[in-house]
């Protein structure tokens, strides 16, 4: 998590990327199934193809004996003529006829077979392709979800007194994770120590082995004496190849104790062989002895160093088995205190988000929808399409015109009295507004009281907004 952002911030800067991570993550749900089922049928084809194989090799052979007895029966001409002459012209057909028909049906059971087997190869390949597009399909999903756990890790890794739940998960998260290494490393360590033990054990049996024969050979020995004898010679190989086994698994003990440090060392085993080259000049029956006691006293060491390694390999091997007990419960633990810890984020991580989302303030297009007003059903007016509006009067037309005009409160009677007249040099769209305005007027005025005209009054006459404005005033007075 970042040193300037709090988790709630974090969160709310990062709701899309985590709902993007969500949604493609449910959309591969079913790859973890579908892979395995896939693999599945893709054993089982292969399976078939196996066996498919095989029963088209023996139809195979088959096929070739049969057709071999039809072309064999079919170009013999000899046989032909001694059935025709002995007459069984008809049994030499019927056989041949046999023949053919045996080498027939081989032929197209071999061919069925081989198209079956031709499906089955198609059926593999489209499942072959199918579950590499599911492989790829599952590694999407798991990166996917690693992107999950590390925006996770970056809002919620350490600790936060925004969430003391979340800090409790994550300690018990760690705690299993190291106590899950800790038994993983120690099942590494023993079984590769009892897997080394194992050889040095192998080892020893072999040098065993060589001391066994060098005792035997020893005990010819004494009753048979000279110093060209075969049996000095086969007895100092089998000990020089009893020391070596000797040193190889003492080397052996020493590499499992460094990689376990429970192993026991075996200590050194030392077998006699310089000593017998004295034997070799000087042979007598003494002498021998004194060399298979020798023998005998280094081959009841190698057993005992053998027993040993037996030991320490068998503790090794009981040590993994434990430490491999142990791991799966550990491993259990861990994969619960993870599952917790992810839900837990999540749920946070949603729940933060939706808070947010509650308290902005909703948009333009919302408040412009919830602002437009509607009439109730029994309230809205009712209009008929068919109906034409009905027709202004001119009552309406004046007070319509006064009460525009009477929208500029600042024009009163001098500014109209200062208001030039339309001159004769308008157009003709002038003249004829001037003509339907003095139109307007007289019919004002053949609706107001009579009496003579003032000067201002002919003029007013004369000016259409003076005489728009004087009927409304006198609309106004006769509605009081």
């Amino acid at each position: 998590m970042s040193d300037e952002m709090t988790p709630t911030e974090a969160i709310v800067a990062n709701v899309e990327y985590h709902s993007r991570l969500l949604t493609s993550i449910s959309n591969l749900d079913y790859i973890a199934s579908a892979l395995e089922h896939q693999a599945a049928y893709v054993a089982d084809l292969e399976n078939q193809k196996v066996q498919s194989a095989e029963r088209v090799l023996a139809l195979n052979k088959r096929t070739k004996k049969e057709r071999k007895d039809h072309e064999t029966l079919r170009d013999s001409t000899t046989r032909r003529l001694a059935h025709k002459l002995t007459g069984r012209k008809e049994l030499y057909e019927a056989k041949e006829s046999k023949e053919e028909r045996e080498y027939v049906e081989a032929l197209q059971e071999e061919m069925s077979e081989r198209d079956k087997h031709n499906v089955i190869q198609g059926l593999l390949n489209e499942a072959r392709l199918e579950q590499e597009d599911l492989s790829r399909k599952a590694e999407e999903r798991r990166l996917l979800h690693a992107e999950l756990d590390a925006l996770y890790t970056r809002i919620f890794e350490g600790p936060s007194e925004s969430f003391p739940e979340e800090d409790q998960l994550e300690y018990a998260v760690i705690e299993a994770q190291q106590k899950y290494e800790k038994l993983q490393s120690i099942l590494n360590s023993e079984s590769r120590a009892a897997e080394i033990l194992a050889r040095a054990s192998r080892t020893m049996d072999a040098c065993q082995a060589n001391m066994q024969q060098a005792l035997q050979l020893s005990r010819n020995d004494m009753w048979g004496g000279g110093v060209y004898n075969m049996s000095d010679m086969m007895e100092r190989s089998a000990l020089r190849s009893a020391q070596a086994h000797a040193d190889q698994a003492e080397m052996l003990v020493e590499q499992a104790r460094r990689a376990s440090r429970h192993v026991q060392p075996i200590g050194r085993v030392n077998v006699s062989a310089a000593q017998m080259m004295t034997n070799f000049f000087f042979d007598n029956y003494y002498s021998d002895m004194q060399v298979f006691n020798r023998i005998k006293t280094s081959a009841a060491q190698v057993l005992l160093s053998n027993n040993r390694i037996k030991t320490e390999a068998n503790a090794a091997l009981n040590r993994a088995q434990v430490a491999s007990s142990k791991i799966t419960s550990a491993s259990r633990k861990l994969d619960h205190s993870r599952s917790e810890l992810y839900h837990y984020r999540r749920a946070t991580f949603e729940s933060v988000a939706a808070q947010e989302a509650a308290s902005r303030p909703p948009s333009y297009d919302t408040v412009a929808a919830d602002s437009v007003p509607t009439l109730p059903a029994s309230d809205a007016p009712v209009s008929n399409p068919t109906t034409p509006p009905p027709a202004a009067s001119p009552r309406d037309l004046v007070t319509s015109s006064a009460l525009t005009l009477s929208l500029n409160s600042e024009l009163n009677e001098k500014t109209l009295l200062d208001m030039p007249l339309p001159s004769s040099s308008s157009d003709s769209g002038a003249s004829s507004s001037s003509t339907e305005n003095t139109s307007t007027l007289e019919v004002v005025n053949s609706s107001s009281s009579a009496g003579p005209l003032s000067p201002s009054s002919s003029w007013r006459s004369r000016n259409p907004y003076a005489a728009a404005l004087m009927a409304a005033q006198r609309l106004e007075i006769s509605d009081k």
